[in-house]
């Protein structure tokens, strides 16, 4: 009976461990892509503003504000990235990423609605912005009570 108990519980403690690399492996990739965002929105700034259709003009003279969205993505990618490296609680990078990714569907939508942006790359932006946030609070879901230095030994490259 304890031997059964016990073959239970390790497979129990295997599948948290499962589920906490999954998810921190999670974290990692939202972290790298929400990086490359930034690093793009940097270079070239108008380029977003230039997708969803805003006057070209107007893209080049609001650069400057991709690009502080830009400098955003790259902190929220790099801080829950090291976070996930380092062993410790991502709750409050997936909270900055949800709030993040929430205010830009609201700020898209509302230039949907005032019609200053084209109607389809708007839909596609709210939409790739929404899963955003789904993905960070699922991820902040599964590893909010992550202690630190709570990963497993091996996981994410180190031995």
């Amino acid at each position: 009976m304890t031997t059964a108990r016990f073959g239970v519980a390790s497979r129990v403690a295997s599948a948290i461990t499962l589920q906490r690399l999954l998810f921190g492996l999670a974290m990692m990739l939202l972290g790298i892509i929400r990086s490359i965002i930034g690093v793009v929105m940097i270079v070239s700034p108008a380029r977003l503003a230039a997708t969803l259709g805003v006057d070209p003009v107007a893209a080049e003279r609001t650069g400057w504000l991709s690009q502080m969205v830009g400098a955003r993505e790259i902190g929220i990618g790099l801080g829950g990235l090291r976070a996930v490296r380092q062993g410790e609680n991502v709750g409050l990078w997936c909270s900055a990423a949800a709030l993040a990714d929430s205010a830009d569907v609201l700020a898209v939508a509302s230039a949907l609605r005032g019609r200053q942006v084209r109607r389809g790359p708007a839909l596609l932006f709210i939409a790739f912005a929404a899963a955003g946030v789904l993905a960070d609070v699922t991820v902040w879901r599964h590893m909010r009570d992550r202690a630190p230095g709570d990963r497993p030994s091996g996981a994410y490259g180190d031995t």
